[in-house]
């Protein structure tokens, strides 16, 4: 069975595999985001950040540039994290997309919903 590791762990290793393979993806990792930072997206978001998710963004805060390194999926700044789920809540307010219709599966967004990447080209 496959050990999942501690984010602090897991970006080590990303961190040793870029620098050596991958250069210019390393270079577009930011520097840990603050404490305060954190604090204040759980403050705006209404719910402590996941665990790991926050654990993550202390070891990279996103990064600086749309980056291909993990599939399909860019890292989010804590401030990209928030100005998303502003745009999504400011969305689906407007559409009624918090309410789950009889032929969807769920609500088009959740106020629970944190996004943490985002696919390129999608906003």
């Amino acid at each position: 069975m496959a050990q999942i590791l501690p984010p602090l762990e897991s970006w080590r290793r990303i961190d040793a595999w870029l620098a050596t393979h991958a250069a210019s993806d390393f270079a577009l990792l930011n520097p840990p985001a603050t404490r305060d930072d954190i604090q204040q997206a759980e403050r705006l978001l209404g719910t402590p950040l996941p665990r790991d998710l926050a654990e993550s963004l202390q070891c990279h805060n996103g990064v600086s540039a749309w980056a291909a390194f993990l599939p399909e999926q860019s890292p989010l700044t804590v401030s990209g994290i928030m100005d998303h789920w502003q745009t999504c809540m400011g969305v689906a307010a407007e559409n009624d997309g918090l309410t789950r219709r009889p032929w969807d599966d769920g609500p088009w967004w959740d106020p629970l919903w944190i996004p943490w990447a985002l696919r390129r080209g999608a906003w």
